[in-house]
């Protein structure tokens, strides 16, 4: 039995996750509706959000039989199928003290297959950082937002490579071989300055190393801290196997992704 429940609808507590942090006053054009609810024409394109609800349907079928195969088995976890105005193809939520989480099949629909996947792989694990390895009291607990976030972020990354290697490895965090270019041009300057700021604690600056826009708040390449939670797992796992890397709780692997950024660096 599927250990992953997909839903055609959302919960009105769910709806506020795509917003961000934009009051609704300032946005008065978003929405956000279950495909399974879609009966506005503002989302536009049905015939393709429907072709994408089926392709992101199997994609989760695939994704929970690679999960058992790797890592003994998946999350038990909700996922919500929305169509939404929003830019975010995926966010994580919490109801009633379950992880849940939404995917925008507006945004999914022009990702094609592999990128389907390889969002899939990345949100799933997320739900099993929360549900196996302690993710939520953890982050609860530690001041240090970068390796927190170089931890969630950079593992799930990883271990998207392993769920899908016969994927090309920029795809992994990346929706354009460029960017993976880019950072792989700069890595010794991205692992320099990540470990300049290991204990910052100003989170703004946290979140430039995961920024997807078109230019990181840091002056490096966008999605930099995806791509060096990457070369981290990829650098542990030339001593340990791949699996058990992925399967390392924070406060094990913290100390040994630092001194990976100090090999690299």
């Amino acid at each position: 039995m599927s250990r992953i429940r997909v839903h055609e609808t959302v919960p009105l507590e769910l709806r506020a996750l795509l917003r961000g942090d934009r009051p609704p006053e300032e946005d008065a054009e978003f929405y956000v509706v279950g495909i399974g609810e879609m009966t506005d024409p503002r989302p536009g394109l049905p015939d393709e959000l429907w072709v994408a609800r089926s392709a992101v349907v199997e994609a989760l079928g695939e994704t929970e039989r690679r999960y058992e195969d790797l890592f003994g088995g998946g999350p038990e976890c909700d996922v919500h199928l929305v169509v939404s105005s929003s830019p975010t193809d995926a966010r994580i939520g919490d109801l009633d003290g379950r992880p849940v989480f939404l995917l925008n099949l507006r945004v999914l629909r022009t990702y094609g297959p592999r990128g389907i996947r390889v969002v899939l792989a990345h949100e799933v694990f997320h739900m099993l950082q929360m549900e196996r390895l302690g993710v939520g009291s953890f982050f609860e607990t530690s001041d240090a937002p970068l390796p927190s976030s170089l931890y969630g972020e950079g593992q799930a990354t990883f271990a998207t490579t392993l769920v899908w290697p016969a994927f090309p490895e920029w795809l992994s965090f990346a929706l354009r071989p460029e960017e993976y270019e880019a950072c792989r041009r700069v890595e010794r300057r991205i692992a320099r300055r990540l470990l300049d700021l290991w204990d910052t604690r100003d989170e703004q600056t946290v979140a430039g190393f995961f920024q997807a826009g078109a230019e990181s708040a840091t002056g490096l390449p966008v999605r930099c801290g995806y791509y060096m939670g990457l070369v981290i797992g990829k650098t542990l796992s030339r001593t340990m196997d791949p699996v058990a890397v992925a399967l390392l709780r924070a406060g094990e692997w913290i100390p040994l992704a630092r001194a990976a950024l100090d090999e690299r660096a």
